[in-house]
C-alpha cells in the first residue's frame, strides 16, 4: 500500500531533518533551511510540526527507532544471549554509524541540545529505554549481569558507545591506526569486565 501525500511528505520532512540536526546540530538547523531541501514552503513544515523542538524530538525518535532496528535484526540474525550480545550490538552499532553516521550523530546531539528540546526527546524514547532497562534487569536476575543500577550502567555503556562511534577526531587524534582497528575489541572487552557479575 502506498503512503498517503501527507504521511509521505511528514516522513520526508522527518528524514531531511534527521540529516541536517545530525549534521549541523539543533542551533544551526532552521525550519526555514528544513523545508527549503524538503522542496515545501514552511507553513507545510509548521502543519506537520509546529516548533523547532518538536521537530527535532520526532527526528531523534526516528534515529533512535533506527539504532534498535538494528539492533534488533542483528539479534534475530544472531542471538548469542548474555553477554555475548555486547559484540553483536558494537557491530550494529558500528554498521549504523557508516550506513547512517547522521542518525548517531543526532542522537548525541540530544544532551547538547539541553532541555526543555532535551525533555521532548528523552520522553518519545521512553519506551527504548525501558526495553533495555527490562532487557538489563532480566540479565541481572539470571545472574549473566552484576548487580547494578540498570540505568546507571546504560547511562554509563551509551556513553561508551557512542562516543567511540561519533567522536571520530578525538579517535584520529589519540589512537595510530593498529589501536583503531583494535578499538572496537576492547570496547566490547571493557563493557564485559563492567557487566560480568564478580
Amino acid at each position: 500500500m502506498a503512503r498517503t501525500t501527507g504521511t509521505a511528505t511528514k516522513a520526508k520532512i522527518i528524514d531531511v531533518a534527521l540529516e541536517l540536526f545530525g549534521a549541523q546540530g539543533y542551533d544551526a538547523t532552521s525550519l526555514d533551511g528544513v523545508a527549503a531541501v524538503v522542496g515545501v514552503r514552511k507553513q507545510t513544515l509548521l502543519y506537520y510540526f509546529s516548533t523547532k523542538a518538536d521537530l527535532f524530538a520526532a527526528a531523534a525518535a526516528e534515529a533512535a527507532s533506527a539504532l534498535y532496528q538494528n539492533l534488533e535484526g542483528a539479534l534475530r540474525d544472531h542471538d548469542p544471549g548474555g553477554l555475548d550480545r555486547i559484540p553483536v550490538f558494537i557491530d550494529s552499532a558500528m554498521a549504523l554509524s557508516k550506513e547512517r553516521p547522521e542518525a548517531l550523530s543526532l542522537i548525541r546531539e540530544v544532551a547538547r541540545a539541553g532541555p526543555p528540546v532535551s525533555d521532548r526527546v528523552v520522553e518519545a524514547l521512553r519506551p527504548l529505554l525501558d526495553s533495555a532497562v527490562a532487557w538489563f534487569e532480566r540479565g541481572m536476575d539470571d545472574g549473566v549481569i552484576r548487580r547494578q543500577h540498570p540505568r546507571i550502567a546504560l547511562l554509563t555503556i551509551y556513553s561508551a558507545v557512542m562516543g567511540h562511534l561519533t567522536e571520530s577526531s578525538v579517535t584520529e587524534a589519540l589512537l595510530d591506526d593498529d589501536a583503531r582497528r583494535r578499538a572496537a575489541g576492547e570496547l566490547v572487552a571493557f563493557l564485559r569486565a563492567a557487566l560480568e557479575p564478580q
